[in-house]
């Protein structure tokens, strides 16, 4: 027997997405606020890896005296790791 029971979509929006019946929970994909939570994160995620790559990138152009050159690659490589855990974030968001 269901614990609780939303006879339509419209239900759900007040529960935060959520349908408990029985074992089975399933969430809401279509929530304002799920969706706010992930752009929040992907962009998070990408500009921590930027500012990760731009002080690493910093730290061994002082170490080996090469002034843009490491910063530069640091700025891409923060970029494209950056924008490679956002995707996996993105898939893993999908797949709920």
């Amino acid at each position: 027997m269901a614990f609780f029971a939303f006879p339509n979509a419209q239900d759900l929006s007040r529960t935060g997405g959520v349908c408990f019946r029985g074992d089975i929970v399933k969430k809401s994909t279509d929530s304002p606020a799920r969706m706010m939570g992930l752009m929040g994160t992907l962009g998070i995620e990408i500009t921590a890896f930027i500012i990760g790559g731009v002080y690493l990138g910093r730290y061994l152009d002082r170490h080996f005296g090469t002034d843009p050159a490491f910063l530069i690659v640091g700025i891409f490589g923060g970029m494209i790791v950056g924008i490679a855990s956002a995707l996996f974030t993105l898939r893993s968001f999908i797949k709920d």
